[in-house]
């Protein structure tokens, strides 16, 4: 609210669009005036490419995968670069939240009000329904069946400090898991109370991350809570019944995870399966 880049103000009255400038002029943010239509356009624009740079890293994370690249490595070098920048370039299982959903369904509602067929938006689209189902295919490919199998889902709000679960991809991968006939365990730290009153009593809720993977054949990593990305890999190992975790925000040490014997399976590597050995050349 206070640290914005910008404040975009679209009226068709001049009056009032001055009123708008002084009511916001103290905030110091740099004001943009424009015609109403402009302004709406900024707004959906604006979400709707940070959603294509999403829906981009993550399709290649998955090119890395099968060629043995790391997305890790491939991030940071391409946001070296200045006209690309690091912003949203975190592979993973895609994007959710209020914002990013409902603004590129609405922009692509007002291209096709003008009859103009969004075919980049609606690709962007595609890929972020598909990259929410990423891990529990990769689960199926690893266990064959996952009938009555238990997996602990670790987060449930779409992105760390906050209890929004709204299109979160939590709720798609339990929904899954449930419908291949598992047993879903799960654990967040704030947004319990809200998950509770979509899932009711067809999951587990625990308090830790620990006791979420206790007894498990498994763990899906959904949100990137400190609660989690901390969690004692030691302890977990001890406490599963199957040491295997799918990493959807790759923010776990892949070595820390072998060390702690732990199968390791993140968004991206394509190294999962392939060892290299080479040195950095600076």
């Amino acid at each position: 609210m206070f640290y914005g880049d910008r404040i975009v103000l679209g009226a068709d009255n001049k009056v009032a669009l001055r009123t708008m400038e002084e009511v916001n002029g103290n905030f110091n943010i740099p004001i943009y005036t424009t015609a109403l239509e402009s302004a709406e356009m900024i707004k959906y624009a604006s979400n709707a490419f940070l959603a294509t740079k999403i829906s981009f890293i993550n399709e290649i994370a998955n090119i890395c995968e099968k060629t043995g690249a790391d997305i890790r490595e491939v991030s940071a070098g391409m946001g070296m670069d200045k006209r690309i920048g690091s912003a949203f370039l975190q592979a993973g299982i895609g994007y959710g939240g209020s914002c990013f959903p409902k603004d590129t369904a609405a922009l692509l509602q007002i291209a096709g009000d003008v009859d103009y067929d969004f075919h980049l938006l609606k690709s962007v689209i595609w890929v972020n329904t598909m990259q929410h189902q990423k891990l529990v295919n990769r689960a199926k490919a690893y266990y064959g069946d996952l009938k009555n199998l238990t997996f602990a889902v670790l987060g449930l709000a779409f992105k760390p400090n906050t209890d929004d679960i709204r299109e979160a991809a939590a709720l798609s991968i339990i929904e899954m898991l449930l419908d291949e006939g598992a047993k879903v365990k799960t654990y967040d730290p704030v947004a319990m109370e809200n998950a509770q009153r979509v899932l009711g009593d067809r999951v587990i809720f625990c308090n830790t991350a620990e006791e979420a993977v206790a007894q498990t054949d498994g763990a899906f990593v959904v949100t990137e809570w400190k609660e989690i990305t901390q969690m004692d890999l030691n302890e977990c190992a001890a406490r599963m019944k199957q040491t295997v975790i799918f990493d959807g925000r790759l923010c776990f040490d892949k070595e820390k995870m072998l060390d702690a014997g732990i199968e390791y399976y993140a968004i991206g590597d394509g190294t999962y399966e392939k060892n290299k050995n080479y040195e950095t050349v600076y």
